[in-house]
C-alpha cells in the first residue's frame, strides 16, 4: 500500500486485468477479509484486492470499526443493531444490507457509536 504507515489512506489501487482503479476510501460501505485479500464493498460493487484485512484496518482513517475478525464496517453507513441473546447480533447498513457482530465486538461497536 502506497504512503507512510502512520497516515491514513485516501484511495487504493484496485487491479482490473491491466487497468488500476483508484477508489476512494470514502466510497467504502464495509470490507470482508478473505484470507491473504479483502474484499472492498463499494455500494453495488465489490473489488479484490491482495492486502490482508488486518493491514488495510491499521491504515484505514478513523470511522470504520471491525465487527468481527472478517468484516470492517464503515460507522456512518450502521442504520440498525440487533443484539441476539448468545451475546452477539447483527448490523443492518443503510442499505439493508445485514452483517455478524461478534460477542467480543458488542459493547466497543456500542461504544464507537455513540451509544
Amino acid at each position: 500500500m502506497p504512503g507512510s504507515a502512520d497516515e491514513p489512506l485516501t484511495r487504493l489501487g484496485v487491479r482490473k486485468g491491466p487497468r488500476t482503479l483508484l477508489v476512494d476510501v470514502d466510497d467504502i460501505d464495509w470490507i470482508q477479509g478473505a484470507d491473504d485479500y479483502s474484499r472492498i464493498h463499494t455500494g453495488d460493487e465489490s473489488h479484490l484486492i491482495s492486502v490482508r484485512m488486518v493491514d488495510l484496518e491499521s491504515r484505514l482513517p478513523p470511522g470504520f470499526f471491525r465487527i468481527h475478525r472478517s468484516t470492517i464496517v464503515r460507522l456512518s453507513r450502521v442504520a440498525e443493531l440487533r443484539r441476539e441473546s448468545g451475546g452477539g447480533g447483527v448490523v443492518r447498513l443503510d442499505d439493508g444490507l445485514q452483517l455478524r457482530v461478534a460477542r467480543s465486538r458488542w459493547e466497543d461497536l456500542e461504544s464507537a457509536l455513540g451509544l
